[in-house]
C-alpha cells in the first residue's frame, strides 16, 4: 500500500510521545542506523488509532511519520 498523507491534530497525549516521533525522524534522516532504529519499533508499539475527519472507520496505520504538522501513515 502507498503512503498516505494528512493533517496532523494531536490530541491532548501527544506531547508525552512526541520526542519518540522526534527520535524516529532523526532515525529516518540517519537512514535507520542499529543505533536509531529503536525509535521506529516505539513508534509502531504505540496504540495510535487515526480518526479520518470524513467519518470512515478509524485507521490503525503499520507505519506513522509525523513532521511540520503533517502525517504520513502506511497500513
Amino acid at each position: 500500500m502507498p503512503w498516505q498523507l494528512g493533517s496532523f491534530e494531536p490530541s491532548e497525549h501527544f506531547e508525552a510521545v512526541k520526542p519518540l516521533f522526534e527520535a524516529q525522524n532523526t532515525a529516518k534522516e540517519k537512514g535507520f542506523t542499529p543505533e536509531t532504529v529503536w525509535a521506529l519499533r516505539a513508534v509502531k508499539e504505540l496504540p495510535i488509532l487515526l480518526t479520518p475527519s470524513d467519518g470512515r472507520a478509524p485507521i490503525k496505520p503499520d507505519y506513522f511519520y509525523i513532521s511540520d504538522g503533517r502525517a504520513r501513515y502506511r497500513c
